[in-house]
């Protein structure tokens, strides 16, 4: 065993994936955000770019054709934060699913000390917190843990490493084995039983061995079985891959890795670097690829190991003792702050630049301090009717986030409840842990991270503070927002124009985003009008009970009656409404909402709206409103359902428009071809007309294809739109590129699931009339998918080589796949190689 630790000469690279969570807190979902265009959000942008690469990153040739697929997870270090893991598993389940089989496969791989580590919950700066708060982040992290990956986790990510020994001392009581440090957050080293201690307090400290930190007794003395080990990341290695495009040659980073050994040490030696994960795809561009080819072919070919830290620490334990710096008052230190942890509190100067100034840091934490303390009072005296200790109930609670299912919730009840539990006792329950869980979200660590404070991620934490706040004077009539924007008054954006104070940035930024059940239910009622999912009985989080929901025709016009139960998925609260909807004349909508528990039938309503006529309807609706209720129109819906909405009209104007746009194409498209083939340009409004001409005819002709399923006639629209390209026209193609993406995709789920010449032919066609229209969203997912089922082909044939041979119709059914293959830049050379020599193929 000496020998081994002797001849360790390993490398660990660590990826910490994290983006904040940034779900509206009352639909619980990501809206909309056009800063992450062309995506739908930041969540999106940075899966597609990042998240998505490294589980399925390419390895490609002299000719940047594919020749190997790697799931970088399989072979790095990494976490993931569990608010981001939550909506990532939603959004992309197949790629989700490849980030949990990579853990499974090093663990296979490293006798048990798989690559997956925890996170502290919703990445607040832990020395900073409340230790009460601080703790529950912990166990929270560790309950996502396992409920994700089927284990135990060895260690916890600190956010931004932020660290003290109350924290070191919290992961020692949760049983953690190790946690990952900068070299500048180093105090003094020693070997293990000697008296002699080190100054490393300049970043000194050898990151090449692991370190063991021992808890302090109250009288100072060590406790031997107290105790956890640190791994000190190698910074300049690190920050090469942060910020100077290391990973652009992955060769030149292994010689780096490489040279950062000590070849006279007989130490067992480990080098390891740790950077944010999104260094790796969204920071710098084909980062994912460069790690691919490092961590499977580079380093191995050194004779380097690529190994978790686990696993490190099972072959070579540590034999030195560390210190950790203090930092400020006791407060800690962290790896992206100079001054401990007074980013996230005060004007230090990080993250912000010389025409900036970041002293709203300070007021924004001291109003969320106070808010908390409020909180926890409310939460304490209102708890205890529910729970036999309402801050183990909250430290449960995770299991309730993880599953919000009736039994989950039943058990959770049944375990740190008080009393029968009816209706109303589970909603207030609820309400309590929701005001809570949102206490702690309003810390994110983030909200202070940049320069700005009317940025998204200030502005989201003050969101989760609103809806804490609205769910406190539910459960206990406390208004605390008063006193709480007063604390924020003294906040002073770098944009003082827009935002002169904290005041006013509550009001422009986090008030319009706050979400009434009312809104809700008209958003549900939106949906009819325009009969966007009609049978919709769920909308986000909300559930819908439709009672009773009847159809008028007002002259021209649609119209809506309907009483509707509406209730949380998360709080189980419930509201009933009244409301009649109308479609208005230009695309928009009008509805009338009022709460209403009465019981009574919609015969009346209906009554009152009998005879009108359009003209007279919106005078009964501002009537209706006087009476009671509130008018909701197309502003008062959500982002993306009134993008959908309006969306839907427009498409509805361009279908009554297109007879006359094809009339125009048909007339004008001959010019077009005569000036092209004589070298005359057009006059820029035709040329103008007729791009927007065969834009729209493209998508009826493409979205009629889609809706027959026949792939047939991909080469008639070919053959139609190659005298557009000969003409020079230049059709924007954003609207085109989501019709053909899903249409290769469906052609690409029927091969995986039966690989036969007819559907291989489809795909063809498509990737044919993908090619001729320029169209490439779609390419990235189906070249991977494609290598994916040449591998499994390959797999099958292997599996039954048995028989010896391939008959003449499977080879022609691989030789099909394999020309389908070199159309999208997949090296066939070496999967080809490998049938040959598993199969003597007959003529």
């Amino acid at each position: 065993m000496a020998t081994r630790k002797k001849a360790l000469r390993c490398v660990v690279i660590h990826g910490h994936f994290y983006q904040p969570p940034r779900e509206n807190p009352w639909i619980e979902a990501v809206e909309h955000q056009p800063s992450a265009a062309p995506h739908h959000d930041w969540n999106e942008r940075i899966a597609w770019e990042c998240y998505i690469p490294n589980a399925i990153a390419r390895v490609v040739d002299e000719k940047n054709k594919i020749v190997d697929l790697v799931n970088n997870y399989a072979f790095i270090n990494f976490n993931k934060g569990p608010t981001l893991l939550s909506w990532y598993e939603e959004a992309f389940p197949r790629d989700y699913q490849r980030l949990i089989e990579a853990d499974r496969y090093s663990c296979e791989r490293l006798h048990g000390h798989g690559n997956a580590i925890a996170q502290a919950y919703n990445h607040t700066i832990l020395p900073l917190d409340h230790p009460r708060d601080a703790a529950t982040q912990v166990r929270w992290g560790l309950a996502d843990f396992r409920h994700r990956f089927g284990r135990e986790p060895e260690a916890m990510w600190l956010p931004e490493t932020a660290c003290n020994r109350r924290i070191l001392a919290l992961l020692i009581e949760h049983g953690l084995r190790y946690v990952i440090l900068s070299t500048d957050q180093a105090e003094s080293v020693r070997l293990i039983g000697s008296s002699l201690w080190t100054d490393v307090g300049n970043g000194s400290i050898d990151p090449r061995r692991p370190y063991r930190w021992f808890h302090k007794n109250g009288d100072g003395s060590t406790a031997p079985d107290r105790s956890i080990d640190i791994f000190f990341f190698h910074g300049p290695l690190s920050r090469s891959i942060a910020f100077e495009s290391a990973m652009s040659s992955s060769d030149g980073f292994a010689d780096r890795l490489e040279g950062a050994f000590d070849p006279k040490s007989k130490e067992p030696q480990v080098v390891n670097i740790a950077t944010d994960g999104e260094s790796y795809g969204h920071h710098q561009r084909f980062a994912d690829m460069g790690l691919a080819h490092l961590v499977k072919y580079d380093l191995p070919d050194r004779g380097m190991q690529v190994l978790s830290y686990g696993y490190v620490l099972s072959l070579a334990p540590p034999t030195w003792e560390v210190e950790i710096k203090d930092g400020v008052d006791g407060s800690g230190t962290s790896w992206s702050c100079a001054h401990g942890v007074e980013r996230w509190r005060a004007a230090c100067g990080c993250g912000g630049g010389e025409t900036t100034q970041q002293t709203w840091r300070a007021p924004l934490r001291a109003a969320f301090d106070w808010l908390r303390g409020e909180l926890s009072m409310i939460f304490e005296t209102e708890g205890a009717r529910y729970f036999a200790d309402p801050w183990a109930a909250r430290d449960g609670y995770i299991d309730v986030i993880l599953d919000r299912r009736p039994e989950a919730l039943a058990a959770f009840l049944a375990k740190h409840g008080t009393g029968s539990w009816d209706e109303g006792r589970t909603e207030r329950a609820l309400q309590l842990l929701e005001m809570q869980r949102h206490a702690m979200l309003m810390y994110t660590s983030c909200a202070w991270f940049f320069e700005e404070v009317s940025r998204l991620e200030p502005v989201q934490n003050l969101k989760y503070a609103a809806r804490a706040m609205q769910l406190a004077q539910q459960i206990a009539g406390r208004r605390l927002e008063g006193a709480f924007v007063d604390r924020l008054e003294p906040i002073r954006s770098n944009l003082p124009k827009l935002f002169p104070d904290g005041r006013v940035l509550w009001q422009q930024l986090v008030l319009p985003s706050v979400v009434t059940p009312e809104q809700v239910t008209a958003q549900a009622v939106a949906s009819e009008l325009y009969e966007i999912a009609a049978a919709r009985d769920q909308l986000y989080h909300y559930r819908l009970d439709k009672i009773d929901l009847r159809r008028l025709a007002v002259g021209d016009g649609r119209v809506v009656v309907g009483l509707w139960r509406l209730r949380s998925g998360v709080t189980q609260e419930a509201w009933t409404h009244r409301f009649v909807g109308r479609r208005c004349g230009d695309g928009t909508v009008e509805i009338w909402i009022r709460s209403d528990d009465s019981g009574e039938s919609l015969d009346l309503l209906v009554q009152r709206l009998s005879g009108v006529s359009a003209a007279e309807l919106p005078a009964v609706m501002a009537a209706l409103a006087r009476e009671g209720g509130q008018l909701y129109g197309l502003r008062d819906l959500f982002g993306d359902e009134r993008q959908r909405i309006l969306s839907l009209v427009v498409a509805q104007k361009m279908t009554m428009m297109r007879q006359a746009y094809a009339s125009l194409f048909d007339e004008l498209m001959p010019l077009a071809t005569g000036c092209s083939e004589l070298g005359v340009a057009l006059p820029r409004w035709i040329k103008e007309e007729l791009e927007l001409a065969a834009r729209y005819e493209l998508i009826a002709r493409l979205e009629a294809m889609e809706r027959s399923g026949q792939w047939s006639e991909a080469e008639a629209i070919a053959a139609w739109w190659a005298p557009i390209q000969a003409a020079g026209l230049s059709v924007e193609l954003e609207p085109v590129e989501p019709i053909v993406e899903r249409m290769i995709a469906s052609a690409m789920e029927q091969l995986e699931a039966l690989v036969t010449s007819e559907r291989l032919a489809r795909l063809e066609q498509l990737v044919g009339l993908a090619d001729a229209l320029g169209c490439t969203r779609w390419r990235y997912r189906t070249e991977n998918r494609m290598f994916l089922l040449i591998q499994a082909l390959i797999a099958a044939h292997r599996l039954d080589e048995e028989s010896g041979t391939l008959s003449e119709t499977e080879w022609r059914l691989v030789r099909q796949a394999f020309q389908i293959a070199e159309q999208l830049t997949i090296n066939v050379t070496l999967p080809l190689q490998r049938l040959m020599a598993w199969d003597a193929i007959t003529p």
